[in-house]
């Protein structure tokens, strides 16, 4: 079982990046990466509690290294957060077993700020988890992972909604 996709051996000139907030993209490298770009990319009330430090680590190998693991990326001299192309590498290998493992594609969360109505109120947050597969889809819903991921619901008292469908991009 390959672990992750080969790494391109060679770009073309034009899908060369001159900066880049996606760790994860291969074009990325230690030189392009624009460290606080992608830094400001993270939900601020996600990183303010443990549960949302969990959910969102969870998925994001970076983040969780940046946040329990700092004192292995900064540099001893200056204290700095620094990262090496290793270190991407490591990042994007991560990611790809935990896709290739649970057939998770894509994961958006929302942290809700307010409620626009009535019946809405009481929602913490909103998440749109994408699959290969119904079959994917339900191994992952069968998960202790998933009976963890939804034992601390926090103000949503249990109450939640799940729905399996076709996604498309609309604009």
């Amino acid at each position: 079982m390959t672990i992750a996709p080969e790494r391109p051996t060679t770009a073309p000139v034009d899908d060369e990046l001159t900066v880049s907030i996606d760790p994860y993209d291969w074009r990325t490298n230690s030189d392009n990466f624009d460290f606080n770009g992608w830094l400001a990319t993270k939900n601020p009330a996600l990183l303010a509690s443990p549960e949302g430090r969990r959910a969102i680590t969870r998925a994001d190998p970076m983040l969780f290294a940046l946040l329990y693991l700092k004192h292995h990326l900064r540099d001893k001299e200056t204290g700095e957060i620094t990262f090496a192309d290793c270190h991407l590498d490591w990042y994007r290998y991560g990611r790809q077993w935990m896709i290739q493992n649970t057939g998770l594609r894509g994961w958006r969360h929302i942290a809700v700020d307010s409620a626009l109505e009535p019946r809405s109120e009481g929602w913490d947050g909103m998440s749109v988890l994408s699959f290969d597969s119904a079959d994917d889809l339900e191994r992952a819903l069968a998960s202790p992972e998933w009976a963890a991921a939804i034992a601390h619901v926090g103000q949503m008292r249990g109450r939640r909604i799940a729905v399996m469908g076709e996604e498309a991009e609309l604009f």
